[in-house]
């Protein structure tokens, strides 16, 4: 997968919303998203595998809700390496994630601007 968004997600994200709130949802979740790679960076530096177990968790879910396809397969990556206790591979699956997101928050940009 290439591109960072599941437009279907967000094709459906947009039919159930009322009122047009897609881009504020959108732009709730770059904001928690921003400090989520901040906390995933915290954990990285101070070893804390389990703390990163759970951010990776948060995110993979939170980006799937929010259509971010491919944040959310490197969190789910990021997530099992915790879980196996294999932290110098959730070391690099966590040094991908910002430029994923920015990524991310550029085709958010696009798409929101095609919606209009």
């Amino acid at each position: 997968m290439d591109h960072p968004l599941n437009l279907d997600i967000l094709a459906r994200l947009k039919r159930d919303t009322p009122g047009g709130g897609v881009a504020r949802l959108i732009d709730l979740f770059i904001e928690e998203t921003q400090t989520r790679i901040e906390s995933i960076a915290q954990a990285i530096m101070a070893g804390e595998i389990v703390r990163l177990e759970h951010e990776a968790h948060t995110l993979k879910s939170t980006a799937a809700t929010f259509g971010a396809a491919l944040l959310e397969i490197t969190a789910k990556e990021l997530e099992t390496a915790c879980k196996n206790q294999q932290m110098e591979q959730a070391g690099e699956l966590a040094r991908q994630i910002p430029g994923l997101f920015t990524a991310t928050r550029e085709a958010y940009g696009h798409y929101l601007q095609s919606a209009d």
